[in-house]
């Protein structure tokens, strides 16, 4: 497989409530990990039985609120990429492009478009 497709929707995180503090240590909240698993779960079902990439090329585009800070989505899309099995490891991730589309109005749902393509080496 050289390209592939995904679609995400739902109600992303802020970095504000990506921690918790659990005995002086940050750890993740229950609100990211949830987050996180949706996430993973959409991805996943939308490429069941699919073959990994390897070294790929990954094109986001996310259609969030003027004030939504863009590059906090990317850490926990890679890492979904690679939970649900589409990539071996976000560090084969070679080339990331991301493009801030501002349509939604705060309270709504967020819409992430994201294409692979594998790198030919």
């Amino acid at each position: 497989m050289d390209k592939l497709r995904l679609i995400w929707e739902g109600y992303p995180v802020s970095i504000n409530k990506r921690y918790s503090i659990w005995k002086g240590r940050n750890i993740l909240s229950k609100e990211y990990k949830s987050f996180k698993i949706d996430m993973t779960k959409q991805f996943y079902y939308q490429t069941c039985d699919l073959t990994k990439f390897g070294k790929s090329k990954v094109h986001v585009i996310l259609h969030v609120p003027s004030n939504f800070d863009s590059d906090a989505l990317i850490k926990p899309i890679y890492d979904s990429l690679q939970a649900a099995g589409i990539i071996d490891n976000d560090s084969q991730i070679y080339h990331g492009e991301q493009i801030k589309d501002i349509q939604n109005k705060r309270g709504h749902a967020t819409r992430i478009e994201i294409e692979i393509n594998e790198v030919i080496t």
